[in-house]
């Protein structure tokens, strides 16, 4: 059986990550594939236009879905970071 995907998400002024990775069986992470997308609708890190936020994210999955050929699913884990 295949480990799950794990898929990270990187909001930023300036840019948008997404990272797809899955630990290996020797508890390594193997990045699948990256996704990077120039941010828009963020000040100072701060959500300004929520509307180009969410195209911005979702332009930065589908580059990872592409890099990594892992279509992936939301799941039900997350993780969140502030500064």
């Amino acid at each position: 059986m295949d480990e799950p995907i794990i898929v990270g998400i990187d909001i930023g002024t300036t840019k948008i990550c997404t990272i797809v990775g899955r630990i290996e069986v020797e508890g390594i992470l193997r990045i699948l594939g990256v996704g990077i997308e120039p941010s828009f609708g963020m000040r100072k890190g701060v959500p300004v236009d929520v509307g180009a936020v969410t195209q911005a994210v979702s332009r930065s999955i589908e580059k990872a879905e592409r890099t990594s050929g892992q279509p992936f699913k939301p799941g039900a884990r997350f993780a969140y970071s502030f500064p």
